[in-house]
């Protein structure tokens, strides 16, 4: 039996780990994020069986002049429309600069932060 349970703990063992890293990542960029403009390398649309959702894979430079590359996965409603070379607001982490998320993101999780209070 602990052959079969072992396996299913380790992996919600690992998705519970990745989903405290990345609220962490999510409150440093809210408290001191750095506002960018980056822009659309890639675009995809996919819909499963739900609203229209988009990979966007984008590249900025961060103050020190280097480029930096990420993606991000959000509904259509937030980027309808985009196209290679289009420009994508994003904040970044300045000491960590591959850290970063689409500044329509930062600014819903501020809502959110404000509305709790």
């Amino acid at each position: 039996m602990w052959s079969l349970l072992l396996p299913i703990i380790a992996v919600l063992f690992g998705i519970v780990i990745v989903v405290i890293v990345r609220q962490r990542q999510m409150a440093k960029l809210v408290e001191r994020g750095r506002e960018a403009q980056a822009q659309v390398v890639s675009c995809r649309v996919f819909n499963s069986n739900g609203p229209r959702t988009l990979r966007i894979r984008y590249q900025f430079r961060d103050q020190h002049g280097q480029e930096h590359h990420n993606t991000v996965t959000q509904t259509a409603a937030d980027s309808d429309e985009l196209k290679p070379g289009d420009p994508f607001p994003i904040v970044y982490l300045p000491d960590r600069p591959r850290i970063s998320a689409s500044k329509a993101l930062i600014e819903q999780i501020k809502l959110a932060m404000k509305a709790r209070q």
